[in-house]
């Protein structure tokens, strides 16, 4: 076997009610060097990806009001665009998964993907309209639909199972740094120079990017790259057979809720802010400054929190899935308080933590994938599920775009709410089917047996 191969503490140990049982781990074929320096420097690299990835996200929400104002877009027009970002976004991620992330190292595949969306950004700045938005964003989707699973298996490829939670969350928690630093940016440079300037400004950031990653960027020693005994590419027969498991339907259902979430706050969060709220559009800024750089907080405190619990011994369906399922509910119940309150403040408080507890997600969602999986098959099916939750991305702008109706008087409690109804069917369906050890134990031995 190439590369990485997964290895049990306790291989005839289950998941108890106690929560006891160690996470698998990886080991490299032959021990890596050390060189926790590159492994670091990696990481901060990917941080800046993510949070450039975000800025290209969010820079549409952010110009929302501006942009239906000049090109007299309706709301459900509008919807339509910001979901166009997600047509490829997950269908390109799965099939760049299934067709390359076993084949390709991931450095590779970051390097295209930062050329893709840089370049998407130009029609859009030179010659704007619904058609130019509408396929800018379909090829900016697909350039970044592969970037979170990407940037997650190359920073895997520097760390065992057991010590991937703090890596992981310092890399998504450049998302939210991306929210926090574009917020109010972005929302600068649309009110002093224009929404087409503020769509240059993330293109430019990107090329810049693309030059330091091309320079600095290196291969890690836990590989993921998928090769059966004759040292060939294993047939795709065999990763689809490792899909059928109770704990990746869990997971996926997990990351498609939150995925949803995600896609509310990116394209209408703003609009929300400004609209049902009352805020300033410079004062929307900030406190969605403000609120993604709370979220970034909790992010790292509670996957240190499951990473501790990790090392004391406790299994990852109580560590990781079972914490992560509890984040989801609180932000349910939070979202569901804020359609109950009347004053601004407290309502975007209320909606920080409602759209802030399902991020813990990306974090804890791939190491918990990363775990089950045999490593030689984990860049490809990581990627693939990972990819494919942002279905819940594609979907909600649009049909929240159609339940809203009117930006001044539409259904936003109605939106929150269904927000939350979808976070709690995607927790309690983790719970009940996340079963780490079982399905590490299972697809491990179906590894075995294919060859």
């Amino acid at each position: 076997m190439n590369g990485a191969t997964l290895v049990r503490s306790d291989p005839d140990a289950a998941d108890g009610e106690d929560g006891m049982m160690m996470p698998q781990v990886d080991s490299p074929a032959e021990a890596p060097i050390d060189d926790v320096k590159r492994a670091w420097i990696t990481v901060a690299m990917l941080f800046v990806i993510q949070t450039i990835n975000r800025a290209d996200k969010a820079v549409l929400g952010l110009a929302a009001t501006a942009i239906m104002a000049d090109l007299s877009l309706s709301p459900e027009r509008y919807g339509l665009i910001a979901s166009s970002f997600y047509f490829l976004y997950a269908i390109g991620g799965v099939l760049v998964g299934y067709f390359f992330a076993h084949r390709f190292r991931p450095r590779l595949i970051v390097t295209a993907m930062i050329a893709v969306w840089s370049l998407s950004q130009l029609p859009i700045i030179f010659a704007a309209s619904f058609t130019t938005l509408l396929v800018g964003r379909i090829v900016l989707g697909l350039g970044e639909g592969n970037g979170t699973p990407t940037c997650i298996n190359a920073c895997h490829e520097w760390f065992p199972a057991e010590k991937r939670n703090l890596p992981t969350s310092v890399v998504m928690t450049g998302a939210l740094v991306g929210s926090l630093a574009s917020a109010p940016i972005l929302a600068f440079i649309i009110q002093r120079l224009g929404w087409h300037a503020a769509f240059a400004a993330c293109a430019i950031v990107g090329v810049i990017m693309l030059f330091l990653w091309t320079l600095l960027s290196r291969d890690g020693p836990y590989s993921g790259v998928s090769t059966g005994k004759t040292g060939k590419a294993l047939p795709g027969r065999h990763a689809l057979a490792m899909l059928r498991d109770r704990s990746v339907y869990g997971s996926f259902l997990m990351g498609f809720a939150a995925d949803w979430v995600m896609g509310f706050t990116l394209a209408w969060l703003p609009t929300f802010a400004t609209k049902a709220l009352g805020f300033s559009q410079m004062e929307m800024g900030w406190i969605l400054a403000v609120m993604f750089l709370a979220q970034a907080g909790m992010m790292m405190g509670i996957s240190a929190f499951s990473q501790m619990l990790l090392r004391r011994g406790y299994s990852s369906r109580f560590a990781r899935s079972g914490l992560n399922a509890v984040c989801l509910l609180i932000g349910a119940a939070a979202l569901l308080g804020a359609t109950h309150v009347a004053d601004p403040y407290v309502s975007i408080i209320l909606i920080g933590i409602g759209t802030g507890m399902p991020i813990l997600t990306f974090t804890l969602n791939p190491a918990l994938l990363s775990e089950i999986f045999p490593a030689r098959h984990r860049n490809r099916l990581v990627h693939m599920i990972l990819s494919g939750g942002t279905i819940g991305s594609m979907v909600a702008p649009w049909l929240i775009g159609r339940l809203v109706g009117n930006v001044e008087s539409g259904s936003w409690s109605q939106v929150l709410a269904v927000n939350a109804v979808m976070l709690v069917i995607g927790a309690v369906l983790a719970l009940i089917l996340i079963r780490p050890a079982q399905s590490t134990r299972r697809l491990q031995e179906l590894d075995e047996a294919m060859g």
